[in-house]
């Protein structure tokens, strides 16, 4: 898998996850900074973010997890979140 793909301008970004073993706040960490190197690789950055995805082993760990983003980023987690509370399938 790639960890990015620039199609028609757009750059989309996988696979950014935390170290194995480390705890959620620390995984959402590496995580951001994962996506922020990558995003400056392209001359991009993260005020031009469309979409984020983010899959939580346990949803009782989101308030952690959450902490850990600032407000652009915050905004867009929870509107996902709650799209898909009391799904099955995402």
């Amino acid at each position: 898998m790639s960890q990015i793909v620039i199609h028609n301008e757009t750059i989309y970004l996988a696979g950014q996850v935390g170290n194995p073993g480390d705890g959620v706040a620390e995984q959402t960490k590496t995580s951001l900074e994962s996506v922020e190197s990558l995003l400056k690789e392209t001359g991009s950055d993260k005020t031009r973010i469309l979409q984020t995805t983010i899959w939580l082993d346990n949803m009782a760990d989101f308030a952690e997890m959450n902490e850990n983003w600032d407000a652009l980023q915050l905004e867009l987690v929870e509107k996902l979140s709650l799209l898909h509370r009391n799904t099955k399938l995402r």
